[in-house]
């Protein structure tokens, strides 16, 4: 497995852009994915319109940690929108994946098929296939 794609919002993608590094996520299991790991990548997929991966990053470090316990200000998603996010479910741990080295795509990869709102992994062919483009 080469990495992860998550889907963000077109809102996210320019907190992205300016420089942000965590991605918070609550997940189905309180435990985060099992075949991503430091140095695995994670991909961003724009959803709306675009429905495209837009670029990578490299995985720093992968936690669950509540609200209280992340960095605000570096969160993909604005703090605001961050607590309303959570604020039926504060005691519950959230995914906090830290990224480094943001790479935009020149030319973003066109999905055939949505992305779901869970994730969805990446293997190695797929990845390799998408830097031939």
């Amino acid at each position: 497995i080469a990495g992860i794609i998550f889907a963000i919002q077109e809102k996210s993608y320019k907190r992205l852009l300016g420089g942000k590094t965590l991605f918070v996520k609550f997940v189905t299991h309180d435990s985060p994915p099992q075949l991503v790991s430091k140095n695995s990548k994670i991909f961003f997929y724009l959803s709306g319109a675009s429905k495209e991966i837009m670029g990578e990053a490299n995985i720093e470090k992968i936690e669950m940690k509540t609200v209280e316990n992340i960095p605000m200000k570096s969160t993909l998603v604005p703090e605001e929108e961050l607590v309303e996010y959570v604020s039926s479910r504060k005691d519950r741990p959230l995914m906090v994946i830290k990224f480094k080295d943001f790479k935009k795509y020149s030319k973003p990869v066109k999905r055939v098929k949505p992305l779901t709102m869970t994730c969805e992994y990446v293997t190695k062919v797929d990845y390799n296939r998408w830097k031939l483009q």
